[in-house]
């Protein structure tokens, strides 16, 4: 946050620095890394509005946005901004991702799981929570058998990944 911060003092006009902080914020609100998550994610709503203000065709601008608006419950308009990203920047799996987070926590698990196993074809490092997410959606399928050989392999890449383990639990 604070070298963003500090991109934005030399180059106030630097819209990637905004998404950065963006970001920075909304992860922290995630993570539980600060006290007061509504006004860090307005910290972070703001940053990303101001990065899109500046530089409208910023697909990551665009998709971190509407993953911000996907935290605040907002799904039409995250929907909507993560369409533009992927039209602004069809190759960006970080996009799929947030789609997929969208369309899952909105309840069409169907639809999110087409956007994941994009996810899984271009992520490079299969960051923690891809696979949490595909097990979500096939238990909300009703497919426990699906859920669980996703949650495993989430476990076995991520071991330290709770959220995996308690949905494991749970199934």
């Amino acid at each position: 946050r604070r070298l963003f911060a500090k991109a934005l003092e030399i180059d106030p006009s630097f819209a990637s620095a905004y998404v950065g902080l963006a970001k920075a914020r909304a992860w922290a609100v995630m993570y539980g890394y600060t006290e007061f998550p509504n006004i860090v994610l307005q910290e972070a709503l703001k940053a990303a509005k101001k990065a899109i203000q500046l530089d409208s065709s910023n697909a990551s601008a665009h998709a971190e946005l509407g993953y911000i608006y996907m935290r605040l419950g907002e799904y039409d308009v995250a929907k909507r901004e993560l369409q533009t990203a992927t039209d602004l920047n069809p190759n960006d799996w970080i996009s799929y991702r947030y789609i997929g987070a969208v369309l899952l926590y909105s309840g069409d698990p169907d639809a999110a799981l087409k956007w994941y196993e994009q996810v899984t074809k271009y992520d490079p490092y299969q960051s923690p929570g891809v696979y949490m997410n595909i097990g979500i959606a096939y238990y909300l399928k009703g497919d426990d058998d699906k859920a669980l050989e996703w949650l495993k392999e989430e476990a076995v890449r991520w071991p330290n990944f709770l959220g995996c383990h308690i949905l494991m639990a749970w199934i």
